[in-house]
């Protein structure tokens, strides 16, 4: 009876925080995400938050997780602690856009913006 418990909690310790390859194997998807779509902003903290929740669905806990911008369009990601840093850095480039038509039957074109996104193992 006391393996199964102890087997049952380094299981629930496992999936309530994070290792370094597994935030790794996160924070990439979350940038071949952010490549794979175009934007309406050229990039931004809450992009990066959701392409990392989208990411990390079914992986760990995102709550343990931080995203900090370190300025232009760079982005610190961490865990909670500040543990295994990744810095990832966007540029952007304008794609076209869409047409949205206003009330008084003019158009005005919303620009969309595709992403080339860059990660890299330590702090910004």
């Amino acid at each position: 009876m006391m393996f199964f418990s102890a087997c049952g909690a380094m299981n629930f310790a496992d999936d309530s925080s994070w290792s370094r390859s597994e935030l790794q194997d996160v924070v990439e998807a979350a940038a071949a995400s952010l490549e794979a779509d175009s934007h309406a902003t050229s990039g931004s903290t809450s992009t990066v938050e959701d392409a990392l929740r989208q990411a990390a669905e079914g992986e760990g806990p995102y709550y343990r997780l931080a995203v900090e911008s370190t300025g232009g369009d760079s982005y610190e990601l961490t865990t909670d602690k500040g543990e295994y840093p990744f810095c990832l850095s966007m540029t952007s480039s304008e794609s076209g856009g869409v047409a949205v038509p206003g009330a008084d039957g003019s158009t005005t074109v919303l620009p969309e913006y595709d992403l080339v996104v860059s990660v890299d193992e330590g702090r910004c």
